[in-house]
């Protein structure tokens, strides 16, 4: 999906209700085309570094540097961000300003479409990118949110199974010296922790549509 979405669970007559709005600033057909085109970059990518005869691991290692060496970080979406955040009234005039301007710069800079075909992103972005060329190449992975110990920020990063096990890839933190330094790594609580309800995310796909 093109989309980032918002959900909500709900109890209600006994039984559990997912609820799920996609937040676009993009029209049906907008949104549309721009999955269209992600798709068609991850069938391209993914045909081009994946190989008959790849192990899960191979694949993951591909990913990720192609991810590293084609994309580079947002710094400018990032202050964007934490200039919205920064309001404790999200419903003020401020904010609702801030958001705009963030979308209008930066409409791709949380989503797959921004590494993949625009080349710069941010966390979330990197780990959407990462997910959507796993799925094009046939490899178990689920995009995980939670947060960065060091900064006490919000983050997002992947986990991978691999040999029976799964394992963190975080592309993000991969920027730096070395391309392989959080590649298939166990996570330690003290460097993140995974939000609760990251689990969810996994089965949106299973009931959203378009």
């Amino acid at each position: 999906m093109y989309d980032s979405v918002n959900y909500e669970v709900a109890h209600w007559k006994g039984r559990y209700i997912m609820v799920i709005s996609y937040p676009s600033q993009f029209d049906l057909d907008e949104r549309n085309r721009l999955q269209e085109t992600m798709a068609a970059k991850a069938k391209n990518v993914t045909g081009k570094i994946i190989t008959k005869g790849m192990t899960d691991r191979d694949k993951a290692s591909a990913i990720n540097r192609w991810l590293v060496n084609n994309a580079e970080y947002d710094y400018d979406a990032l202050t964007g961000i934490e200039e919205y955040f920064s309001f404790d009234d999200r419903f003020s005039i401020e904010a609702f300003d801030a958001l705009f301007k963030l979308q209008r710069d930066y409409p791709y800079n949380q989503n797959a479409y921004g590494v993949l075909v625009y080349g710069r992103g941010v966390c979330a972005s990197y780990a959407s990118g990462f997910k959507l060329l796993a799925d094009a190449a046939g490899l178990p992975a689920v995009y995980v949110t939670g947060v960065s110990m060091e900064s006490g920020q919000g983050h997002a990063w992947n986990r991978v199974q691999l040999d029976g096990r799964w394992w963190l890839v975080d592309s993000t933190w991969n920027e730096g010296a070395d391309p392989d330094e959080w590649f298939a790594v166990p996570e330690d609580p003290k460097q993140r922790t995974a939000d609760k309800s990251w689990m969810v995310d996994t089965s949106i796909p299973r009931y959203a549509t378009g």
